[in-house]
Formats: C-alpha cells, sequence, structure tokens
C-alpha cells in the first residue's frame, strides 16, 4: 500500500532512461544505504547516466562508486538562504543534463523546487515516516518509479581498492589472516555492549581460530575504547582508529571477513559491501538501523517491552538490558553460524 503523501510518476517507456538522477543529501550512513540499489540500477541500465547529487561531504565517498557518472556537491550548510544559494548554483548543470528519472530520497523544500525544475519523465519520493527500514524505502522509491523490479543486493563496485590493503599491510597485517572488525561505536551508552565482552569474544576466537586478526576504524570517541582493546590483545589487533579516511575505510573493509558492530556508520558500510556482520543495535528503532539480507543478523530490542525506546540511557543500569543478554559465548557462536551460511 503507497502513503498518500508520497508522489511519484512511473517510467512507462519501452526503452531505458539515458540519464537519471539521485538526490541523498545527508547523512552519511543514509548515503551508504543507497549503495547497493545505485549498483543494481548501473547493472540493469549499464548504458544510462547516473549522477548522485549530494552534500559536500559525501562527494569523495559517492565519487568512489564505479556506477555514478558524476557527483554534484550541495553545500553543508543548515541556513536557509545558503541551501537555496546552493539550489541556484546547482540548478544550471542539472537543467543542462535534462534527467529523464529523478529519485528523491531527501525529500526537503529544495529537493522538490530540484525535481520540479528539472521535469523529468518519472520520478519517485522516499517515505520519510513509514515503519519500515531506511533499505527498504530506498527499495520502494526505485521500484515505484519503475525503474527496479528485482533487488538482489549486488556486490558494490568502487573505482580503487589498493589503498585500503596498503594501509592493512603497513599495519602489520600478513595479507592472510582473516580480519574481524570490533566496533563499540554506538551514540549512547543504550547502545553499547560492554567493551569486557569484546575482550571476551577475542580471546574466544582466537583460541578456536589463533589465526585470526582483529581491527578496529573509526573516529577519537572509540579511542579510549581502542586502547584498551589493544593492550588486552597485543599483536592480534591493528588499532587504525584516527589514521583513516571514510573512503579509506571503504577500501578497508573490502578486506574483512567479519565485523561486530554496534550501532554506526561502520556497521552499515559493512552491510552495504555484503561483509557478514553482526549488528548489536540495542535501544535503537529497529525500522531505524536494523538491515535485512542473508549476511547480517541483526540484534534488535523489539522483542522486549522496552525495546526500541530509543533513549540515551537505559532505565535498568549502566549495562542496557537489550545488550546484556548477549554474552561473548552467544556472539561466538552466532557469528560462526553466520560465517558458515555466506561461505
Amino acid at each position: 500500500m503507497i502513503p498518500q503523501t508520497i508522489q511519484f510518476k512511473k517510467w512507462d517507456k519501452h526503452y531505458a532512461p539515458k540519464r537519471i538522477l539521485v538526490i541523498r543529501l545527508q547523512a552519511t550512513g543514509d548515503v551508504i544505504i543507497t549503495f547497493p540499489f545505485i549498483q543494481s540500477l548501473k547493472n540493469k541500465y549499464p548504458d544510462t547516466r547516473i549522477d548522485y547529487l549530494t552534500r559536500a561531504t559525501q562527494v569523495e565517498l559517492v565519487s568512489r562508486l564505479n556506477a555514478v557518472n558524476d557527483v554534484v556537491s550541495f553545500t553543508n550548510s543548515q541556513n536557509k538562504w545558503k541551501q537555496i544559494l546552493s539550489v541556484v548554483l546547482v540548478l544550471p548543470i542539472l537543467l543542462f543534463r535534462r534527467y529523464e528519472v529523478v529519485v528523491d530520497l531527501q525529500v526537503t523544500r529544495f529537493t522538490k523546487i530540484i525535481r520540479f525544475l528539472v521535469h523529468p519523465k518519472a520520478f519517485s519520493e522516499f517515505e520519510k515516516f513509514t515503519p519500515f527500514t531506511a533499505a527498504n524505502r530506498n527499495w520502494n522509491a526505485f521500484q515505484r518509479c519503475g525503474l527496479l523490479h528485482y533487488h538482489d543486493h549486488p556486490l558494490i563496485e568502487f573505482n580503487d581498492k589498493k589503498t585500503g590493503l596498503s594501509i592493512l599491510i603497513n599495519n602489520g597485517w600478513d595479507g592472510a589472516s582473516p580480519l574481524i572488525i570490533l566496533n563499540p561505536a554506538g551514540a549512547f551508552k543504550s547502545r553499547n555492549w560492554p567493551i569486557e565482552n569484546y575482550v571476551a569474544f577475542a580471546k574466544i576466537w582466537l583460541e578456536k581460530y589463533p589465526d585470526s586478526q582483529f581491527l578496529m576504524l573509526g573516529i577519537n570517541k572509540i579511542e579510549a575504547k581502542a586502547k584498551l582493546l589493544e593492550n588486552e590483545l597485543g599483536g592480534n589487533l591493528i588499532n587504525l582508529v584516527l589514521k583513516t579516511s571514510l573512503v579509506e575505510a571503504f577500501d578497508i573493509i573490502y578486506q574483512v571477513k567479519l565485523v561486530i558492530s554496534e550501532d554506526s556508520g561502520l556497521m552499515h558500510m559493512a552491510w552495504a559491501m555484503k561483509i557478514p556482520t553482526i549488528a548489536l543495535i540495542g535501544s535503537t528503532d529497529k525500522n531505524r538501523s536494523s538491515q535485512s539480507g542473508n549476511h547480517i543478523i541483526s540484534l534488535t530490542s523489539d522483542d522486549l517491552p522496552c525495546g526500541n525506546c530509543m533513549k540515551p540511557n537505559c532505565k535498568d543500569g549502566e549495562i542496557p538490558t537489550c545488550l546484556s543478554r548477549y554474552t561473548p559465548e552467544m556472539i561466538v557462536r552466532i557469528s560462526e553460524q553466520l560465517l558458515a551460511d555466506n561461505e
């Protein structure tokens, strides 16, 4: 059932569109979630030009997609007048290219203006308020305008993957040991699996699979946790926190076998790239952060009376109830099954 507020016009031509514009301005995780659908689009329409309008902070990342011909930069500012100026600046480019289809995955007053002025033959809008995951709503938008009728989460093709490999080798990876990302990066305490559990998981895993190496990527908010894990795991952990850009992190993830992650951008990166992932969602609403697919297991709070609470702190104490029930031993077993299912 299509919500009445969602506008769309289906592509009903017997030939493929020549030019498609996809719009997703923010945020980084939401931009990343669109990547599998962009790749599906290119796989179906290899000769079609696909351009992407996004904020300046995401331009470099989106530019790495082989499926995208050009990335058009929109201002990072939230100031209304600066956004109006940005619309004025990008419109000549967009109008000149005469897009036949526009997929608006942001749906703001400014993206609606852009779509109206571009005047495509077909278009669709993202569902902002329906109770489905962002990935499902992206899929609905592409399906609704008639571009895609089937999606099987393809492998994303990037135009350069050598940088990540070089960084890993230079920081102690032997190029052969299975890499497992540990990512205790949930934004709030209610989304944090205890750091002691990461240590215990890693030690149990090493007893069973001694050739494994662990890896940490990210920004300063997990720097202290990375140091703690480094002290506990020694040479078995490659600590790249604060040492890579977002684009380099994407390159590095290509080399990874498994990801254990709290609700964060890196979790969505791993999902988009079809890396087997255990997602410790915690208090986040499952429709906002959980993902689907055979390569990811999302451990949500949806089954609890207090589930999906979105509160920064758990009412039951320091350790969130929704995550305390998962012991390191359980995560080891779940990870083993996930890897076996993805062989």
